[in-house]
């Protein structure tokens, strides 16, 4: 993939996917991938989140 003018995010996404498949990886590291190429850093991992179950 190359560096050009922005993409809608639906387009973007396509575009990972496309990539993951053809190179049977998954798609999360497909994205990573990219990252580090164009910031030169890992992408820090998303923040966890906790579900709130109140109990009857």
């Amino acid at each position: 993939m190359t560096r050009s003018a922005p993409c809608p995010t639906q387009r973007a996404f396509a575009l990972l996917r496309q990539a993951s498949q053809h190179r049977n990886r998954k798609l999360r590291d497909v994205a990573a991938e990219i990252i580090r190429q164009v910031t030169g850093e890992s992408p820090q991992p998303a923040c966890a989140f906790v579900v709130s179950r109140q109990h009857a």
